[in-house]
């Protein structure tokens, strides 16, 4: 990059990493210029450990483990606000970000740590290079229409390996009840307000493009129990729903990977 990085002020700061201090020594402090997600090195820091932190009591709500689990996927990675939390949190796993803004895969590039960082196909038509044990993708669905959550969630379900793990956020109702106020508009104009207020109610999901947008990307407010059936649509079990659960802001679930009928059904041997 043309941008020298800087590293990440955590002297001047009481960190807050929600119990996950154990990684902080192996979390890279590289902070690269344009990162959107900055503000202060506490509020950066903690949204990442707060994401580690479900994603281990995700694993084991699955029976599973941080040990276990050789692949990991960023989807919607930016600038590795929370891909350098999963690679200190995962050392030896194949890390994989994905994005569809270039600065960000850039971004994510510039911090070096050991992942392969892949420009996304938006188009969805190619599979990822290899299955995941743990997929991860933090704050996109909260600006998706359903269609496009749906279309989505389908093809993450398929890049997940047969045990494997999906967590991810959502705006819910904190979002919805924010969104009634001109105050905290998230982008909209008041028409896009109502627009998702209105369909929230009618529906369980609420959706509007941008103020000034051409392109489908916005904000969106899905009731929890919408977002359970979208994940059971997509073949995924939810295992976890938790309101609020992301930076007490974004709610957050955990689903794991159906399997297919004749995997979950065996057939018994009859002893002769």
């Amino acid at each position: 990059m043309s941008q020298k990085t800087t590293l990440l002020d955590i002297h001047s700061h009481s960190l807050l990493l929600h119990g996950q201090d154990q990684f902080m020594p192996d979390v890279s402090l590289t902070l690269v210029p344009g990162d959107t997600m900055y503000g202060s090195a506490r509020h950066y820091l903690s949204v990442g450990s707060n994401a580690l932190g479900h994603i281990r009591q995700a694993l084991n709500v699955a029976g599973s483990n941080m040990a276990a689990v050789t692949s990991v996927l960023d989807y919607a990675c930016g600038f590795g606000r929370v891909l350098r939390w999963l690679r200190a949190g995962f050392p030896t796993a194949d890390l994989y970000g994905v994005d569809a803004d270039g600065p960000s895969v850039a971004g994510a590039r510039a911090l070096n740590l050991g992942a392969t960082i892949i420009q996304a196909d938006i188009s969805l038509r190619e599979d990822m290079p290899r299955k995941f044990d743990l997929i991860w993708v933090g704050s996109l669905f909260t600006h998706l229409s359903e269609f496009e959550t749906r279309r989505v969630l389908a093809y993450l379900q398929d890049q997940l390996s047969e045990n494997g793990i999906i967590v991810f956020t959502y705006h819910g109702e904190y979002v919805l009840n924010l969104l009634t106020s001109p105050k905290t508009p998230y982008g909209l104009d008041d028409a896009g307000r109502e627009k998702v207020l209105r369909e929230y109610g009618e529906r369980g999901y609420g959706y509007a493009i941008y103020k000034e947008w051409t392109a489908d990307y916005g904000t969106s407010a899905t009731h929890p129990s919408k977002m359970t059936q979208i994940c059971l649509d997509a073949d995924l079990i939810p295992i976890i729903n938790k309101p609020r659960a992301w930076d007490n802001h974004q709610d957050l679930i955990a689903c794991r990977k159906q399997l297919p009928l004749a995997r979950r059904f065996q057939p018994r041997e009859i002893p002769g």
